[in-house]
């Protein structure tokens, strides 16, 4: 139950609005300026840090469902991450706040 209550937030943390500029056409350059070798901090239902590696590796630390790492891709304006504890892959597309600020799903999220 803790993995499945674990995924969804994961996902929720990604789910996005097909509205926004990045729906719109966020190409994999914009992606790596502006999340790549960095960590996104979010906040809602639980909180935690997502971080995201040049190598195509990510990870979360959550102060509700604890840590975990797996992969991420990001192809035709669409971010897809796999968690190693967690089956299938969620794929989404983001909606910008604005200034490095996202939301979505009942989250709210910056890029640091």
């Amino acid at each position: 139950m803790k993995i499945k209550i674990a995924r969804l937030a994961a996902a929720a943390l990604l789910a996005m609005s097909t509205t926004s500029a990045f729906a719109a056409g966020m190409s994999d350059a914009e992606f790596t300026n502006t999340h790549v070798g960095k960590c996104v901090t979010y906040k809602g239902p639980s909180d935690g840090v997502q971080c995201y590696q040049a190598n195509g590796t990510a990870t979360y630390d959550d102060t509700s469902y604890g840590k975990d790492s797996g992969t991420w891709t990001f192809s035709n304006g669409q971010f897809c991450v796999k968690w190693s504890k967690e089956s299938g892959t969620a794929c989404t597309v983001y909606e910008s706040n604005g200034g490095g600020q996202f939301s979505g799903g009942g989250y709210t999220w910056t890029v640091n």
